[in-house]
């Protein structure tokens, strides 16, 4: 169950995101669009990856259930913060500042 609404979430995000974006992306070329998409794709890969084994490795470092919840929630704001601003940077470049800091 817990698959099928990560899923939905993930699809929910597209959608939203092509609707929010649609003039910007039909001004871009083909090539511009599958470098977006391969970009979006990468970095949530990289992320995920990032958060779920740091996540495993503090575990076994902080066996505190509070404080380990707190740090957790930090390492996962700083994680996504960093994510964001490299995808920001990445398609800046792609479509050549079409993107201003609205994804």
């Amino acid at each position: 169950m817990d698959n099928v609404l990560s899923v939905l979430g993930i699809i929910g995000v597209v959608i939203y995101f092509i609707t929010k974006h649609r003039e910007t992306l039909e001004k871009l070329t083909k090539m511009q669009n599958i470098g977006i998409l391969f970009t979006y794709i990468i970095t949530s890969l990289i992320a995920g990856c990032v958060i779920y084994y740091g996540g495993a490795m503090m575990k076994e470092w902080f066996k505190s259930g509070i404080l380990l919840t707190i740090i957790q929630f930090v390492y996962l704001i700083i994680v996504l913060s960093i994510a964001i601003y490299m995808l920001n940077r990445i398609l800046r470049i792609i479509t050549k500042g079409s993107f201003q800091g609205d994804i």
